[in-house]
């Protein structure tokens, strides 16, 4: 092989490794970007159901009390099914133009309460008001659906 082959072949494998390691970077920093965006989700997600934690078992308390006719002493557990793909445990809304909601942000909770088994899975809808004056935010159901497992 002549030194010209050789230069050659040296020029040519180091593009390629070049372009292959350029390649696997963007890739990685697309997948970083990606990981980063989906645990920030995470967070902010668990952040609304520890905010909401009040609210939400008081709404599933009354629903199964007055709907099925449990009692306050059956301990009804809310589970989050924070791993299932398609399923969003919150989804927040804002009114917006061309968006009118009931109040200025709609927040729903997806939810599975169970006891001994699951008893459903549950939809909770707040209203949420900001009270600016007061720095205090006003809450009220708006909406509770229940769908059999």
């Amino acid at each position: 092989m002549t030194i010209k082959r050789l230069i050659v072949l040296a020029l040519f494998l180091t593009l390629v490794a070049t372009v292959g390691f350029t390649s696997r970077d963007k890739i990685q920093a697309e997948n970083n970007t990606e990981n980063y965006a989906n645990r920030s989700q995470q967070v902010q997600n668990h952040f609304m159901v520890s905010l909401f934690q009040e609210e939400i078992q008081k709404a599933v308390s009354n629903y199964y009390e007055s709907e099925v006719g449990t009692s306050s002493k059956d301990a009804i557990q809310i589970m989050y099914h924070w791993w299932e793909e398609n399923y969003k445990v919150v989804e927040v809304l804002q009114t917006e133009k061309g968006q009118n909601l009931e109040n200025s942000y709609v927040i729903k909770f997806t939810i599975v309460p169970q006891r001994k088994e699951q008893l459903g899975t549950d939809t909770i809808t707040f209203g949420v008001e900001p009270k600016s004056a007061q720095n205090e935010l006003e809450v009220k159901m708006l909406k509770y659906e229940h769908k059999a497992p």
